[in-house]
């Protein structure tokens, strides 16, 4: 068990270092993930306000 927990923190810091190595050599990549999950919840939050909304009605 606690091998599986060990591996498994392992592979959350490789994926962490490689995305944190493509962001210092791409800033673009840096921008373009933090604008779209910002973009996205605008965009998905407004149409749920929406439906939310009328459902209550």
């Amino acid at each position: 068990m606690i091998a599986l927990t060990k591996r498994e923190g392992n592979a959350v810091i490789a994926i962490a270092a490689r995305e944190i190595t493509k962001s210092i050599k791409n800033p673009i990549y840096l921008a373009v993930s933090i604008i779209m999950p910002v973009i996205f919840m605008g965009i998905m939050g407004g149409s749920l306000s929406q439906n939310m909304a009328a459902g209550l009605v």
